[in-house]
């Protein structure tokens, strides 16, 4: 073949686009999969040359599906995404919240799944799910009141459980390629159902977590309190400066008493002085204690 012929180019693009529903020559939003650009002629044509002339039919579709899901970008409408941004985008352009909103449910991810650190298979998947989320979206018609609907359900579980981390729901379509719009109502029902089950399960956790906390709080029996808090002074082994201390006061109250008595001049007072307390314990063995005593 002629890899660089307008012919070539042209039959090689239209079965892209109809095997994969990816269009090269477009750039697609990041965060909804809309189609958000055109590339220009030239720019086609020199991406077109950028190829590698060896590569076969499908090496070249292989090759410019990854470059076009890498050449996503956010739209200049949704690369600054605020509370009150996404507010006025829901009134504004329904659908394409109702695609941001399915994008983020289906992001490729596991237990381990850090957003920051995505594989490459990752970034090629999201992509892909995006831009197949809206085409679904798009792909027949769908009323305003259904489609608003369908909206808040994903709203309500996104702003409660994050759809980023969810659970894929029983009974949902499990990738964008399965969505069917004529079972939207179906799908409704299954959200705010299973939205219900998720808030009771939220709510059966808060109330153990406060019932936990007021238990630990509670401080238990209060009648018990100064009873062991004397308790346990009374019977709390003592510290090693505690026993330094009550063995030097000790001493000195030894000495007192012995200037004392020979003062006095009453010899068979005098005390006898106390073994000295170690300044620290041994923690070893000493090695010089085991010489052999000589004869």
């Amino acid at each position: 073949m002629t890899h660089n012929s307008p012919m070539e180019m042209g039959t090689v693009i239209h079965r892209m686009i109809t095997e994969t529903g990816i269009n090269p020559t477009l750039i697609y939003c990041q965060v909804t999969g809309a189609p958000i650009a055109q590339l220009s002629q030239s720019e086609i044509i020199l991406m077109w040359e950028s190829l590698d002339p060896e590569m076969d039919r499908e090496e070249i579709i292989d090759e410019l599906f990854g470059r076009t899901i890498n050449s996503m970008r956010p739209s200049p409408a949704w690369n600054y995404i605020k509370p009150e941004t996404l507010e006025r985008l829901r009134k504004s352009n329904p659908l394409s919240v109702c695609a941001y909103l399915l994008g983020r449910f289906y992001m490729p991810r596991d237990r381990a799944y850090d957003y920051l650190k995505r594989t490459y298979d990752q970034r090629i998947q999201d992509g892909i799910n995006r831009i197949q989320c809206y085409q679904s979206l798009t792909a027949s018609y769908i009323e305003s009141p259904v489609l608003a609907e369908f909206t808040t359900h994903l709203l309500m579980l996104d702003s409660q459980f994050d759809l980023a981390i969810l659970d894929m729901v029983p009974g949902f379509p499990k990738c964008p390629q399965d969505i069917d719009l004529t079972k939207v109502a179906g799908y409704n029902s299954i959200l705010s159902n299973y939205y219900l089950v998720l808030i009771d399960k939220k709510f059966a956790l808060e109330r153990q977590a406060k019932l936990e906390a007021s238990w630990m709080a509670s401080g238990g029996n209060r009648a018990s309190r100064i009873a062991a808090n004397n308790s346990f002074m009374e019977t709390k082994p003592k510290s090693e400066a505690v026993l330094q201390k009550q063995a030097k006061d000790m001493v000195q109250n030894t000495m007192t008493n012995v200037l004392r008595a020979l003062m006095d001049g009453n010899e068979d007072l005098i005390p006898t002085p106390p073994m000295p307390v170690p300044a620290r314990k041994l923690t070893g063995f000493n090695l010089s204690m085991l010489k052999p005593v000589q004869s």
